[in-house]
């Protein structure tokens, strides 16, 4: 769902002290994913991890102060298969909401159903990654 080719030039323009205020997020998102389960404190349960209580922290931060974007979406899809994987108090259903009502804001519908006079084949990088987003949160809510 996320493009590896502007996940790379993030990855730059990041280095380099700019780019866009969503990148951090979605890397955090991604590390909380990837992270093996005994790098979480293990007397305590995955909901109180430092790792995943930094990361919805920050993803609640973006909901409520940033306007919607694709990168907050895919974050909150990484937060949400993480919850749902590792049984985290049940919470991914809701998480899953937040990234839907995003969509809802992002007009993603827009993308999704095909437009009749479009060409086979004629989409753009960006609306291919929108589409595998949605797809994503479709196949996580199921």
């Amino acid at each position: 769902m996320i493009s590896h080719t502007k996940f790379q030039a993030a990855v730059r323009e990041h280095q380099e002290g700019g780019g866009n205020t969503e990148f951090p997020l979605l890397a955090l998102a991604i590390h909380l994913v990837i992270t093996p389960l005994s790098e979480h404190p293990a007397d305590k349960p995955l909901s109180e991890s430092p790792w995943y209580r930094i990361c919805k922290y920050h993803f609640g931060l973006y909901v409520a102060l940033i306007e919607p974007s694709i990168e907050t979406v895919q974050a909150g899809l990484l937060i949400a298969l993480f919850e749902h994987v590792q049984c985290v108090e049940n919470r991914a259903p809701i998480t899953l909401n937040i990234c839907a009502t995003m969509m809802y804001a992002l007009g993603v519908e827009d993308i999704i159903v095909p437009d009749p006079n479009r060409e086979p084949g004629e989409i753009t990088l960006e609306e291919e990654e929108i589409a595998l987003t949605w797809w994503t949160m479709v196949l996580l809510d199921g």
